[in-house]
This record gives C-alpha cells, structure tokens and sequence, in this order.
C-alpha cells in the first residue's frame, strides 16, 4: 500500500546585494526575486504531462488571485517552478512572505461538504481529521488494510478517522466538494469582528446542496477543507444557491482560502524541493 507524503521543504538562500547598502536604504521597500521550485510527490507515481499541465494554471490562479499578476508558472520535467516578486524592508519580512506563497500554492484545497447524518456519537469539531470517499476517489487517501490505520492528509501525519470513530474506519460520504461552487469570496461580518467565506452554488451544485439539505433537517453536516473539519453546522433549513462557511479565519487566512476555492484542487499533492530569494538590483 502506497503512503501519503506530507510536504518537504529543503530551503536555498540566495541572498544578494543587502551588505554594500545603505543603513537608510536597508529600511526602504525594495523588490525581492522568489523562486519556488515543487514537484509532485513521490506517492503520486508517475504525473501526466495533462496533470502537471493543468495544475501549473491552479497555480497560476491562485497567484493572480492574490495579486501576483506578473508571475509565471513554468513545467520543467517534472517539476513546477515559480517566479514572482515581493516588496519587503529587509531579507526576514521578504522570507515571511515567501513562507505565506508555500502554504497557499502546494496544498491540494479540496473543500468537501460531508454527511454525517447517522453519526451524532462521533461529535466532530472543527480540528478533527476524517476520512471521505472524494479524499479516496482523488488518491490523495487510504483506507487502512490488514488492521494498518487509514492514511490521508492530516496534519503532522495522524492517521484520519472513520465513520465508526477509529483510525481503521470507513470513509464518510461526501455529499459536494467546491466543483459544485461558482463563486467564494471572504466577508467580514462588523457586528463580531469574524471574517467568514461568502459561496455561491451552480445549478448543479444547488440541487445536490438542496436535496440533502432538505432530506436531512436537523443533522450534522461536516465542513472539510483537505481532512480537517473546519465546522460541523447543524442543518436548521434547506439551503440551495448561497451559504457561509464559518471558522476561526484571520482575514488573510480567508481572502487566501476564497482564492484557492475559485481556483480549483490541484490534480496531485506537491512537495516543495527548494526556495531561493535574492534581491532585485
């Protein structure tokens, strides 16, 4: 049984040109060259050239999405690489930026919307890591064999549990994943200070929302962005085109999330294989 990989980053530091400048000019906005190289990882086996093709334009999105619109995205081999710019005062906040690309361009981003009708023992919280039949049918999980735990994609590689509670269980259903949104976009609400995600649904995905929804008023609905349950709001009244998804979002966390949900799942998990920075002369 194949395993699932978390990312890896190996970072190399070009670092250029700060140590003959000016004290006064160390403290003025300069423009950073960023470069980041990520393929696919190796629990992928071999990617299409379609796939990498297409991953290469999420990528691309997600880029122009947060304002990057002079960046590329090159395919070299089998590999992914960047090139963008940032402005920052110094090399730390230039390296705090390009951290930021990391989390929001390599993650898959598969936003489910998973049926827990049936399963109210479990009481799933936002942090808890499930497993689903989406997370199964893209390969980017596992259900564990011969007694093995269930591998997905959780965070500091726990194993996800399943409908029975355990880490051997069987997946849950996923009722709609964001192929079925047309629209997401981050709203503050002023009255609590909270940024939430503002959705807007297809048609198709407004008939699959509706028809579960009305079917199961007053159970449990999983919000699930790649294993981890952001929500588990409780269905008080049939929903079709528009919703909310709330959750502990600081603004940049939901500005970038609205992004990665327009922009699409990527085909195949990435890794990063390596990160340089240098200085625009």
């Amino acid at each position: 049984m194949r395993s699932i990989l978390k990312p890896v980053l190996v970072l190399v530091i070009l670092f250029v040109g700060v140590g003959s400048m000016p004290v006064d000019a160390q403290d003025q906005a300069r423009e950073w060259q960023v470069s980041i190289v990520m393929r696919p990882v190796a629990s992928a086996g071999t990617v299409s050239a379609e796939d990498l093709a297409a991953t290469s334009d999420i990528i691309q999105s997600r880029l122009a999405g947060l304002g990057m619109t002079t960046s590329t995205v090159q395919v070299k081999q089998d590999q992914l690489v960047v090139a963008t710019t940032v402005v920052a005062t110094d090399y730390k906040d230039a390296l705090s930026d390009a951290l930021s690309l990391i989390d929001a361009l390599p993650q898959p981003r598969l936003l489910e919307f998973v049926d827990l009708a049936g399963y109210p023992q479990l009481r799933l919280q936002a942090g808890d890591c499930i497993l689903t039949t989406e997370q199964i049918g893209r390969g980017l999980a596992q259900m564990g064999e011969g007694g093995t735990p269930n591998q997905g994609l959780c965070p500091d590689d726990a194993a996800p549990i399943g409908v029975d509670g355990t880490e051997r269980g069987a997946p849950f259903t996923t009722v709609m994943t964001s192929a079925g949104l047309s629209n997401a976009v981050a709203v503050n609400d002023p009255s609590i200070n909270q940024w939430h995600i503002r959705i807007v649904m297809t048609e198709s995905g407004s008939a699959i929302m509706e028809a579960h929804t009305a079917a199961n008023l007053g159970q449990a609905l999983a919000i699930v962005l790649d294993g981890e349950v952001i929500s588990v709001p409780i269905i008080a009244a049939t929903i079709s085109s528009e919703s909310t998804i709330s959750g502990d979002f600081t603004q940049d966390e939901a500005e970038t999330l609205a992004v990665q949900i327009r922009s699409g799942v990527l085909p195949t998990q990435l890794e990063i294989v390596s990160l340089e920075i240098s200085l625009v002369e």
